[in-house]
Order: structure tokens, then sequence, then C-alpha cells
């Protein structure tokens, strides 16, 4: 008799291992959706980092352009210029617009950095510097 208590007992334990259908997806859906929200996170804090970096490299491309024409030796014309140039592995363009002032010695300088897509070609505008040009 105490045997037969004995297997009773062990065969309502074996009914009970394991998990069910329902509890393994679940399950699953837990996993997945802790993965999709980690992969959005990941996402936009990548988008976030390189914004910030086209940002930072614009700047220096449009400071290096605007102190070069500070130090050249006489105000540049009264126009718009364009040039492309490579910075950071990347191209770029550089659109600066020399504009008079009330001031016949001073002029304004806005510097427009685009990032050019490799792909496609198209730009977006990444900064706008301004500055003043003296003539002496």
């Amino acid at each position: 008799m105490h045997r037969s208590i004995r297997q009773r007992n062990l065969s309502k334990i074996t009914k009970h291992a394991g998990f069910t259908l329902l509890e393994v997806m679940m399950a699953m859906l837990v996993f997945v959706s802790v993965a999709m929200i980690q992969q959005e996170v990941t996402a936009s804090t990548v988008s976030q980092y390189f914004n910030v970096r086209h940002k930072i490299v614009a700047s220096w491309i449009a400071e290096n352009k605007i102190t070069e024409l500070q130090l050249s030796k006489s105000l540049p014309a009264i126009k718009e210029y364009k040039e492309e140039i490579e910075f950071a592995n990347q191209e770029w363009q550089v659109v600066s617009k020399v504009s008079k002032t009330a001031n016949a010695d001073i002029n304004k300088l806005d510097v427009d950095v685009y990032l050019i897509d490799e792909q496609s070609g198209d730009k977006s505008k990444k900064l706008t510097l301004s500055s003043m040009l003296g003539r002496y």
C-alpha cells in the first residue's frame, strides 16, 4: 500500500512538468516586445549620433571658411560663392553669401553648409553661420 501512494504522487508530478503552449507563447511575446523596444531605442540613438556629428563637422567647415575670408587681404566681392569639398570622408557644399551693410568698410558673411548624399546626390542643410568681414 505504501508503494501505490508513492506511485500516485509521482504520476501527479510528471503530469505538471514543463510549460504549456500558452505559457511559451506569452514568454515569446514578452521577449519580442522587449527586443523591438530595444531596437527602436538603439536606432534613435544612432540617428542622434549622426545628426550631432554632421552638425559638428559642418561647424568646423563654416568656421574654416569664415577664418579664411577674414584672413584674406581684401574684402571679397559682394556675391554668392559655392564650392564643394571633401571633409571627414564626406562630400559637402559650402555656400558663402557676402552682402553689404550700412558701413562701407564692413560686409556681412553668411556661410551655409550642406551635406551631399553619396548615393542620390541630394543636399541637406546642416548649418548656417554668420559673421562680419572688415576691410581693416
